[in-house]
């Protein structure tokens, strides 16, 4: 999976836009109904997901599974993919129905894919799923974290209306019909009062090649070390391949 991340960077570096760079990658994206031996991954994604996780609820196996025994309510787990390899399952949906609307608990996606466009299909997928089911809106809630202002910085981008529950929690309400359609452009200049304090996983950095640390503030960092870093060799794998493109792309300025 790291070299794999090297080459996405090594990509990146050599693509004119941020917009040539997603298209180029292929994503495939597949949201289905977990299997029971994917709940302790998903579990294990409430937990350590900080960045893009809308309510930062947190589910053990058990809870998950006591949580879905409730008529109405349905889990969706999202698979992502691109020329370069697997990333796994990184992204989770919890969320109740009603004969008229989706009401989503818990929408979160790994920062590993962040930014190139994964959040917007999944939105879009569970808003066809929504007409298929006769549903005219999808609710979105948003409670606020320490870390989780790129998750209020998507909520931003697709409206600029929201409900405003009890401690600083938001809502907002979509149309299905508008979201069946929803595309995501990197390229596009941000809408004016749309936040942005978020900057997505990928984009070009000033100065040296984006690498696996490189490209990331110290809070992306510790995020990745707690999806992909599970244990001291591969901490120490990372490092290595950081430290061999950092000394490879000072070699190249000399030269």
């Amino acid at each position: 999976m790291y070299h794999e991340n090297i080459q996405r960077e090594q990509f990146r570096g050599e693509a004119v836009t941020l917009k040539n760079f997603i298209q180029s990658l292929q994503l495939h994206v597949q949201l289905t109904t977990p299997t029971e031996d994917q709940i302790n991954r998903v579990s294990q994604l409430t937990f350590r997901t900080n960045q893009f996780n809308f309510t930062t609820i947190r589910r053990s196996e058990s809870e998950i599974r006591d949580w879905l025994r409730k008529g109405g309510r349905e889990c969706l787990v999202a698979s992502v993919s691109d020329r370069f390899g697997d990333y796994g399952l990184v992204g989770v949906l919890f969320y109740e129905t009603t004969p008229s609307r989706i009401m989503v608990d818990t929408f979160l996606l790994s920062c590993r894919v962040l930014g190139r466009g994964v959040e917007h299909q999944l939105l879009r997928d569970l808003a066809r799923k929504a007409q298929c089911e006769g549903k005219k809106f999808i609710e979105l809630l948003y409670r606020p974290s320490e870390s989780n202002s790129p998750a209020l910085d998507f909520m931003n981008s697709l409206a600029a209306n929201f409900t405003t529950l009890e401690a600083g929690a938001l809502s907002i309400e979509l149309p299905v019909e508008t979201l069946v359609e929803l595309q995501y452009d990197p390229d596009e200049k941000a809408r004016p009062g749309a936040a942005s304090r978020a900057k997505p996983l990928g984009q070009k950095t000033s100065g040296k090649r984006a690498t696996w640390f490189g490209s990331l503030n110290r809070s992306e960092v510790m995020q990745r070390i707690g999806d992909e870093l599970s244990d001291i060799d591969r901490i120490a794998k990372a490092v290595e391949e950081y430290r061999y493109l950092d000394e490879s792309t000072r070699a190249s300025v000399r030269d």
